[in-house]
């Protein structure tokens, strides 16, 4: 996994850096033990500390977690509750689609799941950039297509 670390309005840190690759890096193997890229964003607005994070998983969902705290290290630790929050719903909707693709008699693809994710979520309004076409190209032609 490569942790992209970024400060916005303030000085790097590199405290802050690797407490939060201590609080973020366990929550994203536990539930997701391939995810191409996670990137955390530190800034300031005011009197507030902000955490972004955004990450790929393998089957290319983003997952995007925005937290604001009066210090850094309180926005980290609400950041990695959230993110393992969302982690731990993704994995029980992928075991789930899973589960009742076999009833059906087939196996639901990437494909047919990124495209039900895209119908019914607010990912369309998210910019995507040509490195994550790339990345998608990549993990998809490692993974041959399945039969729906």
């Amino acid at each position: 996994m490569v942790m992209k670390l970024y400060f916005k309005h303030m000085e790097s840190s590199k405290a802050i850096g690797d407490y939060a690759e201590k609080r973020l890096s366990p929550v994203i193997r536990k539930f997701s033990p391939f995810p191409l890229e996670a990137a955390t964003t530190f800034l300031t607005e005011g009197l507030d500390q902000k955490v972004l994070v955004s990450m790929m998983t393998r089957d290319g969902h983003r997952i995007r977690v925005e937290q604001k705290a009066s210090t850094l290290f309180e926005a980290i630790d609400r950041a990695s509750d959230r993110l393992e929050r969302q982690l731990r719903r993704h994995k029980e909707i992928l075991r789930a689609q899973r589960i009742k693709g076999y009833r059906r008699g087939g196996f639901k693809g990437t494909e047919a799941y990124l495209r039900e994710i895209w119908d019914t979520s607010e990912f369309r309004d998210m910019p995507v950039d040509a490195q994550d076409i790339l990345e998608f190209e990549r993990i998809r032609a490692e993974h041959p297509r399945q039969a729906v």
